[in-house]
């Protein structure tokens, strides 16, 4: 009974990922359009902010990647641990001051998505070891909602990065994947 609840809870959790991954290979397939940055140029405050954010959205991602990992190898003591890197970027992201104006709603989001993610964890450990499907799906479900907040929060702050006018060419589906920074102008 527990190994179909994990396995019932693995492909839920899976088929939202490779969901998330599909979306982004969706958005590359199209041919290389240039879409302007923002209109406003970015003050001070908000690019300290996006640059005290960048290195936790890079261990979120690293995160999410031991998730996928310990979820597929059915590792509850995994996930667990992985539940609390979550809790750990989050109280790290609310350390992050001042936040600027124009960036509280994406703060507010960042913090949404990583308690999303970091609650949703900790009940999916819970659910798979009192063996209760409902109770694991919902958690699951949870993570997947605060998997994609984060997304939408990453989202928002490159749409809002960068100098006004810089261009930002979307390569062709045949380029290849290409790493692309949070903060335009940065490697």
């Amino acid at each position: 009974m527990r190994r179909s609840i994990a396995l019932l809870t693995s492909v839920t959790l899976l088929t939202g990922i490779v969901g998330l991954g599909g979306y982004r290979v969706q958005a590359q397939t199209h041919p290389a359009i240039t879409v302007r940055a923002s209109a406003t140029p970015q003050t001070t405050s908000v690019l300290v902010w996006q640059g005290k954010l960048l290195p936790i959205v890079t261990d979120v991602f690293g995160s999410i990647n031991e998730f996928n990992t310990a979820l597929q190898a059915h590792n509850v003591r995994g996930i667990s641990k992985v539940g609390d890197k979550f809790a750990g970027e989050l109280q790290r992201f609310q350390m992050i001051s001042p936040t600027p104006p124009q960036a509280k709603k994406i703060s507010l989001t960042f913090t949404t998505a990583l308690r999303d993610m970091a609650d949703g964890t900790k009940a999916l450990v819970a659910g798979l070891q009192n063996n209760s499907s409902a109770n694991a799906q919902r958690a699951g479900d949870r993570v997947l909602k605060g998997l994609r907040e984060f997304q939408t929060a990453v989202n928002q702050v490159r749409r809002s990065s960068g100098p006004p006018g810089e261009p930002t060419v979307v390569p062709p589906a045949n380029a290849g994947p290409v790493a692309t920074p949070i903060i335009r102008g940065l490697p």
